[in-house]
């Protein structure tokens, strides 16, 4: 659709946007949310979108002394696809804004103003079949450094999400409640079924735990723990990988939409099917054994990049 001067399209991203910077935000997961419902509709209503505003100032972090501070400065160049600097400032202090439900019951009744998206919605619902585009916006407006997980020896290998920081314990929380954290001995479990179906495949394992909360898993056979210097980086990384094992938080499944690969969900932990018409394979296992055409199916994901690793030897 071609543009439509007068209308302008924003991802507000959570917190207090002050225009260049946002205060007390969320995580990067869940502001992608907003952020990917915006750029689909921006091209399909043919809005100009304003670039988000990511870099944010957030106490949380610092108070739990968490490897990432959840800054998100340096992460994103938009310019390619959005209006920043001083237009996107003039817009946003004069346009008059319009809620994305508004908006989107009526999409020819407007024709100047900014339209918000904002919030989680129905997570991948309104977009779970937009990935080629919503992947390839995300990769070109990331910094070059960020991307680095997309290109390296990772792809054939095992990724392991282990959500911490600021969920739950799961000692006492039932399962079935949000932001819960799983217990380390599944991670343990599933990490051997895996190693029983494909072999000795490296594991990488990312997490915002710290190292003594982790060393069931780091003990573990050809297990080594990743951090590539960022939130978005290790969201790219995890993406690259053949199988995911993840954990019950948005971050996983960011890493599970933009990666389509098999994904072993831990119970409970799966919120929606993110490939619904395309991967029939996203199970919840506990700690039984996995699903006999999971199994087949991951067995001939590493099968496939072996025989291509030997015809084509480094």
């Amino acid at each position: 659709m071609t543009n439509r001067r007068g209308l302008y399209s924003f991802a507000h991203l959570g917190g207090i946007d002050c225009g260049t910077f946002r205060v007390i935000g969320v995580g990067l997961a869940n502001c992608l949310f907003p952020w990917a419902r915006c750029v689909v509709a921006s091209r399909k209503f043919g809005l100009s979108r304003l670039a988000s505003t990511w870099p944010q100032i957030c106490h949380r972090q610092w108070l739990r002394w968490d490897r990432d501070k959840r800054f998100y400065v340096g992460l994103f160049d938009e310019r390619r696809h959005a209006l920043g600097g001083f237009g996107k400032i003039k817009v946003l202090s004069s346009a008059k804004r319009i809620p994305e439900q508004e908006f989107l019951s009526d999409p020819s009744g407007f024709r100047a103003g900014l339209v918000v998206f904002s919030g989680m919605g129905g997570f991948f619902s309104e977009f779970v079949n937009e990935y080629d585009y919503i992947r390839t916006v995300l990769v070109r407006s990331a910094l070059p450094k960020h991307t680095v997980g997309l290109h390296s020896s990772i792809a054939n290998s095992i990724s392991v999400h282990v959500r911490l920081g600021d969920f739950l314990d799961e000692g006492s929380h039932p399962a079935t409640q949000p932001n819960v954290r799983q217990s380390i001995a599944w991670y343990v479990h599933t990490i051997r079924e895996l190693q029983t179906v494909v072999g000795e495949v490296r594991v990488n394992l990312f997490s915002d735990g710290h190292d003594s909360e982790l060393r069931p898993l780091l003990d573990l056979p050809n297990v080594r723990r990743l951090f590539y210097g960022s939130s978005l980086a290790d969201l790219f990384a995890l993406s690259a990988a053949k199988v995911l094992v993840a954990s019950a938080s948005t971050f996983s499944m960011w890493a599970a939409y933009l990666g389509r690969m098999p994904v072993i969900w831990p119970p409970h932990g799966r919120v929606q099917r993110l490939h619904p018409d395309h991967w029939p394979f996203e199970p919840e296992v506990g700690f039984e054994g996995l699903p006999q055409e999971v199994v087949s199916l991951i067995r001939r994901q590493f099968d496939g990049a072996r025989e291509t690793a030997a015809a084509f030897p480094s």
